[in-house]
């Protein structure tokens, strides 16, 4: 599931700040795709449409939970954008 996040977002945020820049722009770009209803965070339902659309294969609710429960850092039930970035980051490095 994370490797195939990860080509959405577009691989490594690499070493330069052009591509630094690039990855900071996909990542927006998605969190405000995946956030349909724009309250600011990410729940697993959006996060599962999400992977639906992106027609992303096998994705099921124990590895939504365990990213939730890895990545959610104030246990408030979902991701927001600074958590989101966390995990990109991690799964792209």
């Amino acid at each position: 599931l994370t490797s195939q996040l990860a080509q959405h977002v577009g691989g490594a945020t690499g070493r330069t700040r052009q591509s630094k820049d690039r990855f900071r722009k996909r990542a927006n770009s998605m969190f405000r795709h995946i956030d349909t209803d724009q309250s600011g965070s990410i729940d697993m339902s959006e996060m599962f449409k999400y992977l639906r659309k992106m027609r992303i294969k096998g994705t099921n609710q124990n590895q939504l939970n365990e990213i939730w429960a890895k990545y959610d850092t104030d246990g408030n039930g979902v991701l927001d954008y600074n958590e989101f970035y966390r995990m990109l980051q991690d799964i792209t490095n």
